[in-house]
């Protein structure tokens, strides 16, 4: 008989700032060997996992405890066998391997520990015969949100497993409790959104909105190529050679150094009434939250100070041209079409980046003790957390202004008028040349 002694940890391993891969690992060590092998999920975002209360299919687990072949770990988040020799195995053992080296080893979300025996002739071997459990340890990490779906499976999955002797699970350590005192030791000015303790998860969504306002394509529109191909194309409404030419001097944005960067900016925000009687009150922080593993959901609304200028979106956008050409310029048969220009700006401006120039820091996490001031946050986390952020748009049919030249004629096309000029009466002109000594020279001249 040889006793073999299973381990497997489950960990979050992060890739990105907001993204990770779960990793779940198993050792099998007996005499003469010393195998770990590794399932991993798809890149996840931190969001994906916190509404995980519970991980499915125990009895996939107990395979993987009882050193068993396990293709896959079904689950909300699955787990898939990382084959020898793959790029994301390579790069997990990378990871790892990195954290080590630099004194920061990651810590398991949840482990299982178990003894077992197996017969001398398959020991090392996956096989599904009867192997005898002798004991397990277990431990988790009571204070990460993420820790208690599996800590609750290997429990389960140790079960079937008839145990002589089950050791008490193990608690590891965690942070020191963290309360309002440690709050207290930060000064917190003009802070929205704020926590402070360890394993927490804090999600924010940041809305730059536009709301006010007129867009005009005035500047773009009294443009001289643009006129005239506005005329043109009044004279022919149907001609769409004529219409393509006024799309293309739509888009015209004749040469330019620089190029115009288009974002939709936010400034610093006017203050109402509420604001400024806070300001004088000295407010401090909205919404603090102290404690370990907590969840935080927050949304900040701004409103957009400036937004890019007609000749920019009109230059990289065709669609958007043409449906100013055809308000401009309506189709034979057709109305001025407002509301497919309207859609179609609100459609581009919403898919723009937001360019913050406000002077507030968001979404950040600093570590517990590296900071004891925090002065215009929206988004903060402070300890062991994870920050979740997004940024996004909220533009919805905004106001347009649009005015066509009028119609005129050009002096390239004027009637003939209804007179000619009067023919002017010939006549001879004989010039004679006398010298003052002599006769006139003979001849015409």
């Amino acid at each position: 008989m040889t006793r073999s002694r299973v381990n497997v940890d489950v960990f979050w391993l992060p890739f990105h700032e907001q993204r990770g891969r779960l990793v779940a690992t198993r050792r099998v060590r007996a005499p003469g060997m010393d195998v770990t092998e590794f399932w991993s999920s798809e890149l996840v975002d931190a969001v994906g996992l916190v509404g995980i209360t519970t991980v499915r299919s125990t009895h996939e687990w107990t395979r993987l405890v009882r050193n068993e072949r396990v293709p896959l770990l079904p689950g909300p988040v699955p787990l898939t066998e990382c084959l020898p020799g793959s790029p994301i195995l390579a790069e997990i053992e990378q990871r790892l391997r990195d954290s080590s080296d630099s004194g920061g080893a990651l810590q398991p979300l949840a482990s299982a520990n178990i003894e077992l025996t197996l017969p001398a002739a398959i020991a090392g071997d996956r096989v599904d015969t009867a192997i005898q459990a002798r004991c397990a340890d277990l431990t988790h990490k009571p204070d990460d949100i993420f820790a208690l779906p599996f800590s609750t499976v290997l429990n389960a999955a140790v079960r079937p497993l008839e145990l002589q002797q089950i050791a008490p699970p193990e608690v590891v350590p965690s942070a020191p409790a963290n309360d309002a005192s440690i709050a207290d030791a930060i000064s917190f000015e003009r802070v929205r959104g704020a926590q402070v303790g360890h394993y927490n998860v804090q999600f924010n969504t940041f809305i730059a909105e536009y709301r006010s306002g007129k867009f005009t394509f005035d500047q773009v529109i009294g443009r001289e190529r643009v006129t005239r191909a506005i005329r043109d194309l009044q004279d022919e409404p149907g001609n769409t050679d004529l219409r393509r030419a006024l799309v293309a001097a739509l888009q015209d944005n004749g040469w330019d150094l620089f190029e115009t960067p288009r974002c939709m900016t936010v400034g610093r925000q006017h203050k109402g009434l509420l604001d400024f009687l806070e300001s004088l009150l000295g407010f401090e922080v909205k919404g603090l939250q102290t404690g370990n593993a907590n969840l935080q959901r927050n949304s900040f609304v701004y409103q957009v100070t400036r937004t890019p200028d007609a000749a920019a979106l009109l230059g990289r956008n065709r669609s958007l041209a043409t449906a100013l050409a055809d308000v401009l310029c309506p189709q034979a048969g057709s109305g001025r079409n407002m509301d497919a220009l309207r859609d179609n700006l609100a459609q581009q401006l919403n898919g723009m980046p937001i360019k913050w120039a406000d002077g507030i820091t968001r979404g950040v996490s600093y570590k517990l003790g590296t900071i004891s001031l925090l002065r215009d946050h929206d988004g903060v986390s402070i300890g062991n957390s994870i920050v979740v952020n997004q940024e996004r748009t909220d533009v919805h049919k905004p106001g347009i202004r649009v005015e066509a030249p009028a119609p005129s004629p050009r002096p390239d096309r004027l009637p003939e008028p209804p007179w000619t000029h009067p023919e002017l009466p010939s006549r001879t002109i004989t010039r004679h040349d006398e010298r003052l000594d002599g006769p006139s020279l003979p001849g015409p001249f």
